[in-house]
């Protein structure tokens, strides 16, 4: 089985496609308060969202660029997300103490 290093043609690929997506659903909802992102893919590899490739699609944006720097996406560890009725906000995934992990698009 072939492993994704950071260094992959692939992992880079899939990075920048996810960054594409995350933004244009940003951009849609307004999510200024941040999004929250889960599924198998991201938890089996989380390197998606670190990656170099992510950030710049992310921010990549001539006009809207300054307010996606300030959108944080976090990444929701618990495999059971999938499982929660909707709608789950924000402040339920607080409450319940689920494990996150956040990665400002701003800051690579």
């Amino acid at each position: 089985m072939a492993r994704c290093t950071s260094a992959s043609e692939t992992l880079a690929w899939a990075a920048r496609l996810y960054g594409r997506a995350c933004r244009n659903y940003a951009l849609e909802v307004l999510s200024l308060g941040g999004m929250y992102v889960a599924g198998v893919l991201l938890q089996k590899l989380p390197a998606m969202l670190t990656h170099k490739a992510f950030s710049e699609e992310f921010l990549m944006s001539k006009t809207m660029s300054r307010i996606l720097a300030h959108i944080a996406v976090s990444l929701i560890t618990n495999e059971e997300s999938g499982l929660w009725e909707p709608p789950y906000s924000t402040t339920d995934i607080e409450k319940a103490g689920e494990k996150t992990k956040t990665f400002p698009a701003g800051n690579s």
